[in-house]
């Protein structure tokens, strides 16, 4: 009875101090800025006692929907974007952790060494560069900043550790993945007159066909999260033999699917291909007869809406479907090697990369260095911007 009136106690106590902290900031700051600091407040005590909110949130600010130039939150010495900060509070919290929890031990992986010297080369690179020749830190900084991003693979290792924590960051991310999907669903519904994300959302080209109905949406972050969400939804499928949720994985394959078909893009296809014969490759005798039984439940599927859409001749779904399609036929018949194919326009990466490996230092000419002169008619979102 002792212990359930302390905790009582305690609550009360807590709900008056965050209250009065409440009251204070509404009362000397504007609303709108006492709003802010509460929310931010509150978003940092969450990724204290939940880190997997953290990440997602890093994950949604930066591979889902929004423009990098909206992650900007100040200007000091340079930009500083909110994932830099999130990314700082975490590692505090993980040293902070290491230091006042004694049971906390840091939790080495195969992957630790080779990540550390990666990232390492990188930095021994651009002090090198900056020494040497000088470097252009807002060129630089960008690349770097990504490069970056790989250190949350530490944070992850570390600060996820219950199953349940797990779980939240895997769905978190399945749903992430399938909110950009619906965002790629409606933007194709809309067409290109009216965008409502980042990258390129243009009408497809094929061959040097173009088919102004049917709308492309790729070269933005989302992308590389559908790719990844449609990867391991596959190998859920097909690999866990579990009836629970089995529908609704199968519902978030379809639409995470159907976004990753409208990237248009066939390295991506490719990617799904290979992984998906990978995947078949590696189940069990058991697993593979399951793999079958859901194979066949997704014909069903994608048979009874190619059925529809042929049935509605004209329709943009139909156009869509037909796209789809003639992209994929250049694969196999070999005109994704045409001259005005893509394979073929990034001739000059080629013509200015190899050589620049060749004579560039063994550690390279660091983040941010040019490696090939500008090109007026290749560079064209560097004269728009």
């Amino acid at each position: 009875m002792a212990i359930i009136d302390r905790f009582t106690i305690k609550s009360i106590l807590t709900g008056c101090v965050i209250g009065v902290i409440q009251g204070l900031m509404l009362t000397l700051l504007q609303p709108q800025l006492a709003i802010q600091l509460m929310l931010v407040g509150f978003v940092l005590v969450l990724m204290l006692k939940r880190a997997e909110f953290g990440l997602l949130l890093i994950v949604l600010l930066t591979s889902t929907v929004f423009e990098e130039k909206s992650l900007v939150v100040m200007d000091l010495m340079f930009r500083w974007y909110a994932t830099d900060l999130l990314l700082i509070f975490l590692f505090l919290t993980l040293v902070i952790r290491a230091l006042v929890d004694r049971e906390f031990h840091y939790n080495w992986t195969v992957l630790d060494v080779p990540l550390l010297a990666f990232l390492g080369l990188v930095v021994i690179s651009t002090v090198a560069t900056a020494m040497k020749t000088g470097i252009n830190f807002e060129l630089a900084l960008p690349e770097l900043r990504t490069l970056g991003y790989y250190s949350i693979f530490f944070l992850t290792t570390n600060l996820i550790r219950s199953e349940k924590q797990i779980n939240t960051l895997s769905q978190g991310l399945l749903i992430l993945a399938f909110v950009v999907a619906v965002f790629m669903i409606v933007q194709f519904g809309v067409g290109t007159s009216q965008r409502i994300l980042p990258g390129r959302v243009e009408s497809l080209a094929t061959s040097g066909s173009r088919v102004s109905d049917v709308v492309r949406i790729t070269n933005f972050s989302g992308e590389s999260l559908v790719l990844a969400g449609a990867i391991v939804l596959t190998a859920i499928l097909f690999l866990s033999e579990k009836r629970t949720g089995s529908w609704w994985y199968l519902f978030l394959w379809l639409v995470i699917n159907t976004g990753l078909m409208l990237t248009f893009n066939r390295n991506f296809w490719v990617a799904m291909a290979l992984v998906t014969g990978l995947i078949i490759w590696m189940a069990s005798q058991s697993q593979r007869g399951h793999i079958v039984r859901v194979m066949f439940v997704l014909s069903i599927c994608i048979g009874l809406a190619y059925a529809i859409t042929a049935s509605l001749p004209g329709t943009q779904v139909n156009r869509f479907v037909n796209g789809t399609i003639n992209r994929m036929e250049s694969l196999v018949n070999g005109r994704a090697f045409d001259s005005d194919e893509t394979l073929a326009w990034r001739n000059f990466e080629y013509e200015y990369g190899l050589p620049e490996i060749e004579t560039a230092p063994v550690l390279g000419i660091g983040p941010g260095s040019l490696y090939r002169p500008y090109l007026s008619d290749i560079d064209i979102e560097t004269v728009e911007a």
